[in-house]
């Protein structure tokens, strides 16, 4: 860890001669790197030189249940890292998805990611940044996704197995669930301070396009 961090100030300083030096977001997982290992990586990483635009949390929603972290650890690891990186002047992004590898049709990683949306808000309100991505397979299961002859039900051949979950377009139809209107639905519901319900989903034009993360 020590030898990267130096790197990453070393570059940063070099190409500062130029010019400002450039800043740059890390992206890193929970809960399999703990928060204290957060806080010590960004501490050392500045106190080499490195400079921080911001800091993205991969969150793996299942890898919590499998370790059996309750929903206070969850909670109060958040918020602390959150402190932390204020305190600091860095800000905090989410990056929203599924957090379920495979998962057998784009319904089912519409939902999932509007869960993880839900328990985001009532953590930390609206993050100052979101990221949506996916880098899903689609099968029945995760032994069907180790199969040569992998199983998907009502998608075409083509698909099953691979990375296609979800569709990108469209936005707005209430019988498909793209990635588009899954944006569209988590922003609208981030974008409403004090509200702890489920995210509603728009349906065929009955939704309003959402602000942007500030």
């Amino acid at each position: 860890m020590r030898v990267v961090q130096k790197q990453v100030a070393q570059e940063q300083v070099a190409q500062g001669r130029s010019g400002s030096a450039p800043l740059f977001i890390d992206i890193e997982p929970y809960p399999s790197v703990s928060v204290e290992q957060h806080k010590a990586w960004i501490d050392a990483l500045m106190k080499q030189g490195g400079h921080l635009a911001g800091y993205d949390l991969d969150i793996a929603l299942r890898q919590i249940e499998n370790r059996r972290l309750s929903p206070e650890r969850f909670s109060n690891d958040l918020r602390s890292l959150k402190a932390f990186l204020d305190s600091r002047h860095i800000s905090l992004g989410i990056i929203i998805w599924s957090s379920h590898d495979p998962v057998k049709s784009d319904q089912a990683y519409f939902q999932s990611a509007l869960e993880m949306t839900r328990r985001i808000h009532n953590i930390i309100g609206m993050p100052e940044r979101v990221t949506f991505t996916s880098w899903v397979r689609r099968c029945e299961s995760p032994a069907d996704c180790k199969s040569a002859n992998p199983v998907c039900h009502g998608v075409e051949p083509w698909q099953c197995g691979k990375k296609t979950v979800p569709v990108n377009l469209p936005d707005n139809d209430p019988n498909v669930f793209s990635h588009t209107r899954l944006m569209l639905s988590a922003l609208q519901f981030l974008d409403q301070p004090g509200r702890s319900s489920r995210p509603e989903v728009p349906g065929s034009g009955e939704h309003k396009h959402p602000h942007r993360p500030r």
